[in-house]
């Protein structure tokens, strides 16, 4: 279908009118075995697609991705078993939440692979600009800049370090090797973290010095912290034992339990 396709459309041609026309008169675009591939039952899919979830298709395209991370973010079934709480217009507001969301699975779609999309060849972002709300317009757009630093703090977190300063994570987003660069600063940390949650935590270290961690590790580390001071506050329980004695034989131990 998809050779078939080809032949319809020129050199950084626009393919959505000719996929429109495949579908209502596949004859008229498609050889007589691909044909076949396309019921009436895809027909009137077609014709009854929302107008989110059309732009949703259309806005997967733009990634490499393979077709089971195809399948992960676009059929609400499959990402509701995968325990994705993520809307179609949450995505189209933000495409780097398909990286965000899929970090965790078994089909990672990687933040370099949302950025290649995102930001093409300058010939084919002039001609085929990304509509709103999913346009990126500068290499330091904060959703950008909230999706470098989870990556940061993920790299951070396999290597056993569960925080990081924030000046440590614009050091690191600054370094890295892709284009086009994020060259943010701690000024524009500042403003951009108002808009981190729920993926990550602002918080202090011990210092009062502002840092960054996932938001999952924080719920762990809270929840650790929480049942440590209960345990600390408790009183202890007063047992009057031999210890020795049940050292010596712990049969014995068993027979005054029972």
């Amino acid at each position: 279908m998809a050779d078939d396709l080809a032949k319809h459309v020129g050199e950084n041609e626009d393919p959505w009118p000719v996929v429109d026309r495949m579908f209502r008169d596949p004859k008229s675009v498609l050889s007589a075995p691909a044909v076949k591939l396309i019921g009436k039952e895809h027909q009137a899919v077609w014709k009854l697609l929302p107008k989110k979830r059309r732009a949703l298709l259309k806005l997967l395209c733009r990634f490499e991705i393979t077709p089971d991370q195809a399948k992960l973010a676009f059929v609400e079934e499959v990402r509701a078993k995968a325990l994705m709480d993520c809307t179609d217009a949450e995505l189209l507001a933000n495409p780097y939440r398909l990286f965000e969301i899929t970090c965790m699975t078994a089909q990672p779609i990687s933040i370099t692979t949302v950025d290649r999309g995102l930001f093409p060849e300058m010939m084919i972002r002039d001609k085929h600009p990304l509509p709103e709300p999913s346009h990126v317009a500068t290499a330091t757009d904060v959703r950008r800049m909230r999706a470098w630093t989870i990556q940061t703090l993920e790299d951070a977190a396999a290597d056993g370090d569960t925080l990081l300063p924030r000046a440590d994570v614009v050091t690191a987003i600054r370094e890295m090797d892709h284009r086009p660069e994020c060259p943010v600063t701690g000024t524009l940390m500042t403003v951009a973290e108002k808009e981190f949650a729920p993926e990550v935590e602002a918080v202090h270290l011990a210092n009062k010095k502002p840092a960054f961690q996932l938001s999952r590790l924080f719920a762990c580390s809270k929840l650790i912290r929480s049942e440590v001071t209960k345990r600390l506050k408790g009183k202890p329980h007063i047992i009057e034992a031999d210890w020795l004695k049940f050292l010596a034989d712990p049969t014995a131990l068993g027979s005054q339990c029972d």
